[in-house]
């Protein structure tokens, strides 16, 4: 039986980078689609993201290290020959020294070889550990220009893909940058992906990557956005390969080519094309969590798609509108035109006034022709209206909303505030649960929250018309409250610095805690976060210092302070995590040398025995274990010295069975066996 994987990973907030805006929404999306409309099985999709706790997903930070265990697991434990594999990363990408990195959260661009993820080595470990060569590879990357400057990331990615003979789409070309935009709230790229497969029925590789080629650059040009061409490489023998199970093909609609290829994909899929549905036969589709708008019956080419989505996606409804705008505007313009050339208040050589005395029969003045007004229409047509899209009512929705966490991130330029203007193609406003609200009224609610940041987002976008005197004093509360909590929160942060030097682990974590009360978006966040991995670093070397003396009472100390490391410190946790192991093995290991020494009875031979079979319960990688190996070779002594003792009285018997009792891997076993001989001929 064939299976479908997915390692979706998405990245919004990064220890050492500006975040991004959706490329969480970005993995988000894709795993709704996979599981609620492709059928995906939910346990198949392994999501890594920075996800919020309100979103209710199951999520795991993404880490390198977390990526690295996931992908390894899915490759060596999980995947079975023909089974299907998605890897799907969302985020920022960087070029060093001739390598591409994937950035998992905690990378640092400055040490991108320590903390980044080799595309090579993901390359790598598919080619030669998964077990099935049907994978996908989707790097939505290289996502600013103002972050990562001068990039060309991709080149050795497309080298790799090539070499290795695996399907590759990159979200744009070396030397590009990925675009993001608050019109469809996701990145471009992602997108025009999750579009294809859902409206357009893009459900093989060459037909998705045709897709994306075509629609990628449009959707860059109609956001106004730098040019953006995405790269896809598909070996031919996977051109027809499909990327979602043949079972989706009853909910999702089919180009015609795609129809010429079903069942042979079937069958390549592992599924007979009696079980499966018959395109010919395919339900219209439903909308689901992501988009709106209904598929509409199967065209019969890709172009004439790509024609019927330009009228039909949601990303261009807003566009349609537009055009109807500029096509009244443009009959206006024109009967005004006529109006002033026929007027005579405008001729610049008016005709002399006839006498009305004079018989004149004046010359018919002839009527403005028809074409003068039509013409123009002609030129911008009014489109068709369409019909409008269903609303959505799928409860994932409201995981995709900006919360006020990362509203504050989010720039707005001041031709938001005028209106539709050419970045955006519809009036843009933060997600709310309330969008009965105007702008106005919501920048009020925000300033009556303290919610400073916020309301400085909905003021621009408080059309000029309505910027009254309300609006005015909106905007200078609004803008005094973001100064003042500058200064708190810099206020804030020297006083966390203050408490580095500290040696009371307790009030190390104090000041961590103070950090924590800043929050994304706000001044100052990022030094904070960098000072919680100061502190946290600090607490671990206070641990260290008090487990130096080596004794029970300092190893508990150790372990107390070591406790303290915050588990979202993800390169500490795990070492803080380690000492604490370590310590509580070697207070095991003490108190194993200290129960020894109770057992000896002195003159007591059995009893210096049973004290070295106490001590083989010391591991022996821990410095504990020369102690141990100390005392047993002295203990082994004390035993030899006892039966000689016994030999000395003439108790023989005695002398021998205190001998016998002397360990064979210690230093003094050949000598005992020697004297036992000598007394057993006695």
């Amino acid at each position: 039986m064939t299976n479908h994987w997915a390692l979706i990973v998405g990245i919004n907030q990064y220890q050492f980078l500006q975040p991004l805006l959706y490329a969480q929404q970005d993995a988000l999306s894709l795993q709704s689609f996979l599981v609620n409309t492709a059928g995906f099985d939910p346990g198949h999709c392994i999501l890594l993201s920075d996800l919020s706790a309100n979103t209710g997903a199951t999520v795991l930070p993404p880490t390198g290290e977390h990526l690295r265990q996931q992908l390894q697991q899915l490759c060596t434990q999980v995947i079975q020959p023909q089974d299907l594999l998605w890897v799907f990363f969302s985020g920022y990408g960087l070029h060093a020294d001739g390598k591409d990195y994937l950035l998992p959260m905690e990378a640092d661009p400055a040490q991108v070889a320590q903390t980044g993820i080799p595309i090579q080595e993901l390359f790598e470990q598919l080619k030669q550990q998964c077990p099935s060569d049907n994978l996908v590879v989707v790097l939505d990357i290289s996502r600013s220009a103002s972050a990562l400057a001068g990039q060309t990331i991709g080149s050795q990615a497309q080298t790799l893909a090539k070499d290795f003979g695996i399907p590759l789409f990159l979200s744009c070309q070396p030397g590009q940058f990925s675009h993001e935009t608050m019109a469809v709230r996701h990145g471009l790229f992602t997108a025009a992906l999750l579009e294809g497969m859902r409206y357009q029925g893009c459900v093989t590789l060459s037909h998705l990557a045709e897709y994306l080629r075509l629609r990628v650059p449009e959707l860059s040009q109609h956001h106004w956005r730098p040019l953006q061409t995405p790269v896809t490489i598909v070996p031919p023998e996977k051109k027809y390969l499909m990327v979602v199970p043949p079972t989706a093909m009853a909910v999702l609609p089919v180009t015609e080519s795609a129809n010429v290829t079903w069942q042979e994909e079937v069958e390549t899929l592992g599924v007979s094309a009696a079980d499966a549905p018959r395109v010919a036969e395919v339900a219209q589709p439903t909308p689901d969590s992501v988009g709106s708008a209904a598929p509409q019956p199967v065209t019969t080419s890709l172009l004439s798609r790509l024609e019927q989505v330009r009228r039909e996606s949601p990303l261009n409804q807003s566009k349609r509108a537009s055009l109807r705008n500029w096509g009244i505007l443009a009959v206006v313009l024109v009967l005004l035109g006529v109006i002033w050339r026929n007027s005579p208040l405008f001729d610049p050589n008016p005709a002399p006034v006839a006498d009305p005395a004079e018989d004149v029969t004046p010359e018919p003045v002839a009527e403005a022709p028809a074409e003068t007004v039509t013409e123009p229409e002609e030129e911008t047509p009014e489109p068709e209206p369409a019909p409008e899209p269903e609303p959505e009512s799928n409860d994932d929705l409201e995981t995709l909303r900006p919360s006020s966490d990362n509203l504050s991130l989010i720039p707005f330029t001041q031709a938001a505030a005028n209106g539709p203007g050419p970045l955006f193609s519809e009036p843009i406003a933060p997600m709310t649960d309330d969008n009965t609200l105007s702008a106005l009224a919501k920048a009020r609610l925000a300033v009556s929250e303290q919610r400073y940041a916020d309301a400085l987002i909905w003021l621009e976008q408080v059309p000029i018309a309505e910027q009254q005197s309300e609006y005015a004093n909106l905007l200078f509360q609004a803008q005094q409250g973001v100064a003042e909590r500058e200064q708190v929160n810099r206020e804030l942060v020297d006083q966390v610095r203050s408490q580095l030097d500290s040696d009371q682990a307790s009030a190390l974590t104090d000041a961590i805690a103070l950090a924590r009360t800043l929050r994304p978006g706000e001044p100052h966040y990022f030094r904070a976060q960098s000072l919680i991995s100061d502190l946290s670093d600090r607490i671990l070397e206070l641990a260290d210092q008090r487990a130096t003396a080596e004794t029970i009472p300092a190893f508990q100390a150790a372990i107390a302070a070591a406790n303290l490391v915050p588990a979202d410190r993800i390169s500490l946790y795990p070492v803080a995590q380690d000492r604490i192991n370590e310590w509580q093995r070697r207070i095991y290991n003490l108190r194993v040398l200290a129960r020894a020494r109770n057992v000896i009875e002195p003159g007591q031979a059995s009893t210096f025995q049973q004290a070295i079979d106490v001590l083989q319960d010391i591991d022996i990688r821990y410095p504990e274990a020369t102690t141990a190996r100390q005392l047993a070779s002295q203990w082994s002594q004390d035993i030899l010295s006892i039966a000689r003792a016994r030999a000395a009285q003439g108790r023989y018997q005695e002398a021998i069975q205190a001998a016998q009792l002397v360990p064979e891997d210690t230093d003094v076993h050949s000598v005992a066996q020697t004297e036992l001989q000598r007394w057993q001929q006695l």
